[in-house]
């Protein structure tokens, strides 16, 4: 079982023996803190001629004050660190997936340089090759009188004579009557 300490202190100029089972040093800091809000209210005008039982419970409702200011502190101040928390975790989760796609992403990348490193070929580049070469053999299989219109604005200013745009991709074969 703890042991009971005491402890002297002088309170508003009187000594008191104070009895707890907390250190010593706790105590005379809780007899200075009572000293300090005597000195605090002893300050005020019209204090010094309350009754002493009137200034006794202005000193219990200024301490009750502190108390529960602090109180209100304290839940605040857990309130945040239960949010930094949960932000914390939250955030090490999105680390977690950035990772795994990371990872994904690396394992993908090998698995293309092996692909090209197999076959010769540009695994990336195949799609665009391929619309290429199919732009290109038709391009090579117009005459000069064929016509193409730009895709993005079919507006009948814009059809060029086939010999303009052998080498363009953005233009598309239209044998109407243009």
């Amino acid at each position: 079982m703890a042991q009971k300490n005491k402890v002297k202190v002088m309170i508003e100029g009187k000594m008191i023996t104070l009895g707890g089972y907390e250190s010593q040093e706790y105590l005379e800091r809780v007899a200075f803190y009572v000293n300090k809000k005597i000195g605090e209210l002893s300050e005020l005008p019209g204090y010094s001629r309350q009754t002493d039982h009137m200034k006794s419970i202005l000193l219990a409702l200024n301490i009750t004050d502190d108390y529960f200011k602090a109180k209100n502190r304290a839940e605040h101040l857990e309130t945040d660190i239960e949010e930094k928390d949960e932000n914390a975790y939250e955030i090490r989760q999105d680390l977690v997936n950035a990772q795994i796609k990371i990872q994904d992403l690396t394992a993908e990348i090998a698995a293309l340089k092996r692909r090209l490193n197999s076959d010769g070929s540009d695994p990336a580049a195949e799609p665009e090759e391929h619309a290429a070469s199919e732009h290109a053999s038709e391009v090579s299989s117009l005459s000069d009188d064929d016509y193409y219109f730009d895709e993005e604005d079919s507006e009948p200013q814009n059809i060029k004579p086939a010999k303009t745009v052998r080498q363009s991709k953005r233009y598309v074969k239209n044998r109407n009557n243009y």
